[in-house]
């Protein structure tokens, strides 16, 4: 049986209870000392993790549903193919966390700090990235169907032959951004930031709506708009 409504505040206590079950159903972990925490499966559905530390955390099988997660700390966390849904992330801190091939769907994550992170092939669609810099984090191969990158930086990253929808990047920085031969559908772009790196040689920006984007700026050889 699932932990039902329980308060958890330390990693020792949370380790004994999940001995007998991995499942927290509204639970709350605000505040709580989980760093260096190593377990195989972690399943959290309407539970608060409020400003929770669970840096340097290692999971096999992380899943988080309709959960409060603001201002929790996930630094270096190994959370590979974990699963996010529904959930509020903001202000959450995932620097040099390890999240490839994780499904991150339908969450806000605005004002969180990934520089550094792996993202790698993660599924982002529907979430919110309202005002995060990417950094050094890696999103190559990451899905981004619906999602808004709003005054976000994902300078440098690449968005090459991929098939945009739904992507909103209004006043993102873009700066050295690859959309090489990139298709875009029903996407916004307005006000954002480019540079003389970012490319959108060959794409086909038929499907977005621009406003002030700078192609004479940008690589923008065969564009088509």
């Amino acid at each position: 049986m699932p932990h039902r409504g329980i308060t958890v505040t330390n990693a020792d206590e949370l380790a004994g209870l999940l001995r007998n079950d991995a499942s927290f159903v509204e639970c709350t972990f605000d505040g709580g000392s989980f760093a260096e925490l190593s377990v195989d499966t972690l399943d959290l559905t309407d539970c608060s993790l409020q400003k929770a530390d669970f840096s340097q955390l290692v999971c096999g099988e992380l899943h988080v549903s309709r959960c409060d997660l603001r201002r929790a700390d996930f630094y270096r966390a190994d959370i590979k193919e974990s699963h996010f849904t529904d959930s509020n992330c903001a202000s959450a801190r995932f620097p040099n966390a390890k999240l490839n091939l994780s499904r991150l769907i339908d969450c806000d994550f605005s004002l969180c700090s990934f520089d550094g992170a792996s993202l790698f092939g993660a599924d982002l669609t529907g979430s919110r990235f309202r005002a995060v810099s990417f950094g050094t984090a890696n999103i190559d191969g990451a899905t981004v169907d619906r999602v808004s990158f709003v005054m976000a930086s994902v300078a440098h990253k690449s968005f090459r032959k991929q098939r945009l929808t739904g992507v909103d990047f209004s006043e993102a920085d873009l700066s050295g951004c690859d959309f090489t031969d990139a298709v875009f559908e029903d996407c916004r772009i307005e006000n954002t930031i480019v540079s003389p790196e970012t490319s959108f040689t060959g794409a086909d920006l038929r499907g977005a709506r621009l406003s002030n984007l700078r192609l004479d700026i940008a690589r923008s050889r065969g564009v088509v708009i």
